[in-house]
């Protein structure tokens, strides 16, 4: 059975800590979109910081691994990591059509030296071996009328802010290199138990359960809602907090095994939301209206020596509180600890404020990442929000919060924003004379869906790659084809394509009627490179 829930108290806030607020529309980037309707009152939050406003778009929980059960062609992966979609445009264009030719090239497959040192100093090399293949997605889009047409295309893909750069798509139209634009959709996925679907708590929400095969795609982009939100404003905050910030945090070592500091305080839970950063736990009782938050003291060689500490409380302010230093984080009767010392300074400020400070504080302390991932050409603000948008969709400001976020801890939203599975989408402008096509070119490295090692699967040596035909696209395609560039380094062990390496079939024309396209490969190449 799971420990007691912390804050299992919070679901009752009164409606006033989540009041109805007025609405501003931002200007679009290039077109009309449409606007969400908030499915009550009680969810719409608005807020100015910095000249910007908010829509509460209501709980918005997508299309999950719907579908996975009946999945036909193919495997069902465990890490599915979704097909090449279609280009699209964002309006329906009279006039407009496209031929699509999708490229999968295998060079990547390739096995390359590398090197690195060890402890002794001693340079060593080793083999690298990428599952990911090279997709170049050409159009060529017509004008059939009598005039110049403008038209604003969006191309999507998926991914996380976490993953490799590498997987944001090039435009180029024309040639040329378009300036894009990213616009981060939300989380694709759903929740579930701990032990999954079919476990004894599969009516749990602790953790994510990703999209498992196209058909949860298919899902989620259908209507076309969630490209909808992703180009609408993102939600920030200008409700008015309380701020307890803790600093000049001092523990003597060598008394405790891990000192911490615990924050004693009453508070009414239905009239109180208390959101922390850098806080490890606490305790409730709601029925006396106690709780306690405590963090853990790094010493000075720690990379999170000096990182502020922030408890935020929404509503109505707390009592006055006790704070006491422990020898661990079990915060026990008789491990008190002495000489637990910190600052702390109360302020008011918006809640957009102190979710922004956090958020900045989360970046320099946390994201010491070496690789260059997405994440790096994203903006703070971008950032910001898609964090507001995970607090109102499942954090304990949802109308039905996820376990796994009820607990109001900021860092664990910092860090999923980061890692959740998502559909993001670079939007261009194309402009096509009278009569006359202009080619347009999207090309990105692709990473494959598998099965984990030690699964005991028995395609865990096979890599998957899918792409589909129309899904979440508006364009009048005329033709479609797709060709293989294998270098004799992989063999197709199932597809729906038609391509036959062995006879030389490495490009093929696609049913424009067939929804999805797949092919599972094997490298011929071993770990010894033969």
């Amino acid at each position: 059975m799971k420990e007691k829930k912390i804050f299992d108290a919070i679901t009752e806030v009164d409606d006033v800590l989540i009041e109805e607020a007025r609405v501003t529309k931002l200007k679009k980037q290039f077109r009309k979109w449409k606007k969400w309707i908030a499915i009550a009152a009680s969810l719409v939050l608005v807020i100015g910081i910095g000249g910007f406003s908010l829509l509460r778009m209501g709980s918005f929980i997508p299309g999950g691994t719907s579908g996975s059960n009946g999945h036909s062609e193919g495997n069902v992966f465990m890490s599915y990591a979704g097909p090449v979609f279609p280009l699209t445009l964002s309006e329906n264009t009279d006039g407009l059509s496209a031929k699509r030719k999708i490229d999968f090239d295998f060079s990547s497959y390739i096995p390359r030296k590398e090197e690195y040192e060890t402890h002794d100093g001693k340079t060593k090399t080793y083999k690298r071996y990428d599952s990911e293949v090279i997709v170049t997605d050409s159009y060529m889009v017509k004008n059939s009328t009598n005039e110049e047409l403008v038209a604003s295309g969006i191309y999507p893909f998926a991914g996380t802010l976490h993953d490799d750069e590498n997987i944001i798509p090039t435009i180029t139209v024309n040639g040329l290199k378009s300036h894009a634009v990213l616009h981060p959709g939300s989380y694709t996925g759903s929740f579930e138990g701990v032990y999954g679907k079919d476990g004894p708590e599969e009516n749990e929400t602790l953790n994510l359960a990703a999209i498992k095969s196209w058909e949860g795609y298919e899902a989620l982009l259908s209507n076309g809602e969630y490209l909808d939100r992703a180009f609408d404003e993102f939600p920030l905050f200008d409700q008015t907090v309380a701020v307890y910030e803790f600093s000049d945090i001092i523990a003597n070592h060598e008394n405790g095994e891990n000192p911490t500091l615990n924050m004693e305080f009453i508070m009414d839970y239905s009239k109180t939301m208390i959101f922390t950063y850098g806080f490890n736990g606490g305790s409730m009782n709601s029925d006396k209206n106690y709780r306690a938050c405590h963090f853990s003291i790094p010493e000075e060689f720690n990379s999170l020596y000096g990182m502020p500490r922030y408890l935020i409380v929404m509503g109505e302010d707390i009592d006055e509180y006790v704070l006491q230093g422990y020898m661990n984080g079990g915060c026990d009767e008789g491990n008190e600890l002495e000489g637990v010392t910190a600052t702390v300074n109360r302020y008011v400020i918006t809640l957009g404020e102190a979710l922004w400070n956090a958020m900045v504080q989360s970046n320099e302390f946390y994201n010491n990442d070496v690789k260059r991932t997405m994440n790096d050409t994203v903006s703070m603000e971008i950032q910001y929000g898609l964090a507001a948008e995970l607090l109102l969709d499942y954090d304990i400001l949802s109308d039905e919060p996820m376990d796994r976020y009820d607990i109001g801890m900021l860092e664990d939203i910092f860090s999923e924003v980061l890692t959740m599975d998502r559909v993001l989408y670079l939007s261009f402008d194309i402009a096509i004379p009278p009569g006359e096509s202009v080619s347009v070119e999207a090309s990105m490295v692709k990473e494959h869906s598998f099965d984990y090692d030690g699964s005991g699967s028995d395609n865990m040596d096979v890599d998957g790659y899918d792409m589909v035909t129309r899904l979440g696209s508006n364009m009048t395609f005329t033709e479609q084809t797709a060709s293989i560039q294998d270098h004799d380094l992989i063999e197709i062990v199932r597809q729906n394509f038609g391509f036959n390496l062995e006879k030389g079939i490495r490009e093929v024309i696609l049913d424009l009627d067939k929804e999805r396209y797949y092919m599972e490969i094997k490298s011929k190449l071993n770990e010894n490179g033969k």
